[in-house]
């Protein structure tokens, strides 16, 4: 909840205003004296958030006439501190005075807006603290990591991480304020977050192209990654069917653990997660118990963590070609498929033991040639008219990537 120092000297008067304000995440510290309430921000100004301002109040004692000289005194306080500053009252030769609206950036009326005034009134209020103080919260949040945001910004991915980190972090450093937040809205969020992390790693020729996704589009048209085999290949292990392997682990330990440990968590129906059935169970489960906001915040300081790594890692390495060496093919030279074949060349065609009729790694429609012997095959030469790419769904497209259509010579 956030803190805001409310100059009012009849507050007594305003119970349901201070109830609707706390429901809305404000909670109203009243202050009968204007004198009081400057003394207060001096001493405990880290205290508020911010500050509400009735335009007429006594100035030094309860006992004085309330008015309006001293109100520069708290709008001076207010701008050295930097505390945000709304200013509300309910008298008509205030709310029609010209001068006093153009004083303030923010001034309402009590109640209901005044169309005639032409001055917003309690809702308003409320939207204009809820967007001002919101603003001011994610400041102060940059600031306090201003490392991150330095590495962000230098990687080209502020307005990507802000959009992911800040809401998380700023649930961390004021929960009161984020009552409806709901932790299970930002596990994807982290997912597509280390997305753009890694496609920053292919650009610079740390991470293969063969770890992005070409065929099937995601996030808004850009690439996908395969989040999984990428984070293996950068822990420096084998990634099982990408055949690349990194010459030398780039993850330390902990970062390659840290980035295994949220892609596991947050992201149950990615297509590199590969959990089983049971297990995304079991993930869910933990994604709707309340302690799941934690689970949640480690993995926002995680991130914090490797996007200072990563950014660091960028600078020690920005040669293009001297990162792309440290790639290592695993692919041996017997399962590199051979050249595509060409419409107009003549070929003899084979059948293998499943009954598949091929040439090279291109295969033919079996049907056409089921009743023709092995021996006519070997023996009948065949002109390709057609050159395809097998169907992905088909069983043998890895032994045979290339679909073709002949005709006899």
């Amino acid at each position: 909840m956030y803190n805001v120092l409310w100059f009012e000297d009849e507050d007594y008067k305003f119970v349901r205003f201070k109830e609707i304000a706390e429901l809305k995440g404000f909670g109203l510290i009243p202050v009968v004296v204007r004198q009081r309430g400057i003394d207060e921000l001096k001493l405990h100004s880290g205290k508020y958030d911010a500050i509400l301002l009735d335009a007429e109040m006594p100035e030094k004692s309860e006992q004085e006439k309330a008015g309006t000289d001293g109100i520069m005194n708290v709008i001076e306080v207010a701008t050295e501190l930097q505390i945000p500053l709304f200013v509300s009252t309910g008298q008509d030769y205030l709310k029609k005075n010209p001068l006093f609206k153009t004083l303030y950036k923010h001034v309402f009326v009590k109640g209901y807006r005044d169309e005639s005034a032409g001055l917003g009134g309690d809702d308003e209020l409320f939207a204009a603290m809820e967007d001002e103080l919101g603003q001011l919260e994610k400041t102060k949040i940059k600031r306090m990591y201003a490392d991150v945001m330095t590495a962000l910004s230098a990687l080209n991915l502020e307005d990507e991480g802000c959009d992911v980190l800040l809401p998380i972090l700023c649930k961390l450093h004021n929960p009161e304020a984020h009552a409806d937040f709901n932790p299970t809205l930002h596990y994807t969020q982290l997912r597509i977050f280390i997305e753009y992390l890694f496609r920053k790693f292919n650009e610079h020729g740390i991470l293969p192209d063969a770890f992005i996704v070409e065929e099937g589009k995601s996030n808004n048209g850009r690439k996908g990654v395969n989040l999984d085999m990428s984070c293996r290949y950068l822990q420096g292990a084998e990634a099982s069917y990408i055949p690349f392997k990194a010459k030398d682990a780039i993850f330390p330990i902990q970062v390659g653990r840290n980035i295994s440990s949220i892609i596991y968590f947050a992201n149950t129906n990615s297509h590199s997660a590969q959990l089983t059935e049971d297990e995304e169970k079991l993930v869910t489960a933990e994604l709707a118990k309340p302690r799941s906001k934690y689970t949640l915040y480690s993995f926002a300081m995680m991130l914090c963590e490797c996007v200072i790594w990563m950014y660091g890692y960028i600078q020690d390495h920005p040669n293009y070609a001297q990162n792309q060496a440290q790639w290592i093919c695993t692919e041996t030279p017997e399962d590199i498929p051979t050249e595509k074949p060409r419409v107009g060349e003549i070929v003899q065609l084979s059948r293998d033991a499943g009954g598949n009729v091929f040439v090279g790694k291109a295969k033919v429609n079996w049907n056409l040639f089921k009743d023709i012997s092995d021996e006519e095959l070997a023996n009948t030469k065949y002109r390709i008219i057609e050159v395809q790419d097998t169907l992905p769904t088909d069983k043998v497209v890895s032994l045979y990537p290339y679909f073709i259509k002949v005709r006899k010579v």
